[in-house]
């Protein structure tokens, strides 16, 4: 679990500095200026520890809230409504599409979401996260770390 833990710091590091500044350029540090964002619980598939993708969402949520230039709302409750939206929509591939996130992340009125997966096969464990504009439904940003 410790590895999959530092594989996410590195990759909640990486991500926080990466966030498209197109989005953020009204984030002057305000409140009122702050773009308004949240984070889904990646989804975890391989032999992992099933609260792995909890975990890795709450790293990328306290690296969010330390730039300062959000604001953040609480994943829980979207987290509990993107659960339901793939167990009804998308079956067991534990996959949140774009255009269903940008739904819920507008139904909870905030600008973008991130969201991702933590996998296992064999040895190699990645953590991978995409940061969605609820406006537009667009994949703005992923990346990953092995």
């Amino acid at each position: 679990m410790s590895k999959i833990l530092l594989k996410g710091l590195m990759l909640v590091w990486v991500l926080a500095g990466w966030l498209p500044t197109h989005l953020a350029q009204a984030a002057s540090g305000t409140p009122e200026a702050r773009m308004t964002a949240t984070v889904i619980e990646f989804s975890v598939r391989g032999d992992l520890h099933e609260q792995a993708g909890a975990i890795i969402a709450d790293l990328m949520m306290s690296a969010l809230a330390n730039t300062g230039r959000f604001t953040l709302k609480d994943r829980l409750a979207l987290s509990a409504a993107a659960k339901i939206a793939k167990e009804q929509e998308l079956g067991s591939t534990g996959l949140l599409d774009p255009k269903t996130a940008a739904e819920l992340g507008r139904r909870y009125g905030v600008d973008a979401i991130v969201t991702g997966a933590v996998n296992k096969l064999g040895d190699l464990i990645t953590v991978t996260a995409r940061l969605i504009d609820t406006r537009t439904a667009s994949l703005l940003r992923s990346g990953q770390i092995q």
